[in-house]
């Protein structure tokens, strides 16, 4: 199945939603609790997740409530943004790998001329 959601997530303040609407639409639930009370080590990745995927739900009514497809709708948020800092190690990883080759076919290329 396809979906095309709204991105603009400038136009929701996550402060202002019920705890209970963030509570049904976290993609890690683990990280929904205080600073003090995380138990795990990736607190500051979980909580930006959780916040893409909250605003991400309140624009897109047909992903609340749906863990995994608002997991994949993060994913693919951040794997789109600009910022590469955002993007999943994986992707980074790949374009880094995919920079490379083009780099080293650029040189061969210039000893073949």
């Amino acid at each position: 199945m396809e979906y095309t959601i709204r991105c603009d997530m400038e136009s929701i303040d996550v402060e202002d939603l019920p705890q209970d609407f963030k509570t049904e639409n976290c993609v890690y639930p683990r990280a929904c609790c205080q600073k003090d009370q995380y138990k795990g080590n990736r607190l500051h990745y979980e909580t930006e997740c959780n916040t893409v995927g909250w605003a991400l739900a309140q624009l897109n009514p047909c992903l609340r409530g749906k863990r995994g497809l608002i997991q994949r709708a993060v994913d693919s948020w951040r794997n789109s943004n600009q910022d590469p800092r955002l993007r999943s190690r994986r992707v980074r990883r790949m374009a880094k790998i995919t920079n490379r080759k083009a780099v080293q076919s650029q040189q061969h290329g210039n000893h073949m001329a």
